[in-house]
């Protein structure tokens, strides 16, 4: 009895993560090149049960397994591509193949789906966080009162001259790549990165993966899951209690 508490209760925790993970998508349907994450879990380990030393058989030869509950929850994002949204803006940009934006944030150089790109006041093309979009000579910067048109290699050309390339880079997953922020992703140094073979689309940008109806129906049935492991503690717990006054009755 009190093993099947402890697996609904993991059970619960689980789907309240569920629900967690569904609920942040739903939230992020408008965000511009968000990527959805999907929670994966290890539900139990198997633990051997050998009997017990009594004098006849030192050995203690296996008797049988007990699976107990040990949730490991892996989050992942997936890595499918949204909608091209037309902006007409010509520092918005949409990868159409696999690829992501490098940028200097913070540091680090992160990668992102999201073209929704600005000048700032130095002339230098930024997210709207403000991170610096590199190029293959580094930070991208466009020459003040210039417009500049960007093919579909990613390279920016004003005036017939080449200034830079956008630099693009894609993943073979997003397997142990670090999601920072909505739209941000950190691979660790040990990750391949593989040369960008898409295109480039100028006064476009990438919206969510996110499909509504889809997450709102897996955020239901995280919230039934969790109230059927919160129904099976009721259970457990009445016939707990039901076993412990039966004992105390017996004789």
């Amino acid at each position: 009895m009190v093993r099947g508490i402890l697996v609904a209760t993991e059970g619960m925790i689980a789907q309240s993560n569920r629900a967690s993970v569904y609920s942040n998508n739903l939230s992020n349907t408008s965000t511009c090149g968000f990527k959805r994450d999907e929670m994966g879990v290890s539900s139990s380990f198997a633990l051997e049960l050998r009997r017990i030393d009594d004098g006849k058989n030192s050995s203690r030869p296996v008797v049988g397994s007990l699976n107990v509950p040990d949730f490991d929850y892996r989050i992942e994002a997936d890595a499918r591509g949204g909608s091209s949204v037309q902006t007409g803006n010509p520092f918005d940009l949409f990868i159409d193949g696999s690829g992501y934006f490098a940028v200097r944030g913070q540091g680090d150089t992160v990668y992102t789906k999201n073209g929704n790109f600005t000048l700032n006041t130095k002339g230098e093309l930024v997210t709207q966080e403000g991170f610096n979009v590199l190029g293959e000579k580094g930070p991208v910067v466009i020459p003040s009162g210039q417009k500049i048109t960007i093919d579909e290699d990613g390279r920016i050309v004003s005036d017939g001259k080449i200034l830079d390339k956008i630099l693009i880079k894609n993943f073979p997953s997003l397997k142990g790549i670090i999601k920072t922020g909505s739209s941000f992703f950190l691979p660790p140094e040990s990750t391949p990165v593989q040369s960008f073979s898409g295109k480039v689309k100028q006064g476009y940008i990438e919206g969510s993966n996110v499909n509504t109806v889809k997450e709102m129906i897996n955020l239901l049935e995280a919230q039934k899951a969790y109230q059927a492991n919160e129904k099976a503690i009721k259970a457990e717990m009445d016939a707990l209690k039901e076993a412990v006054s039966s004992v105390g009755r017996v004789g």
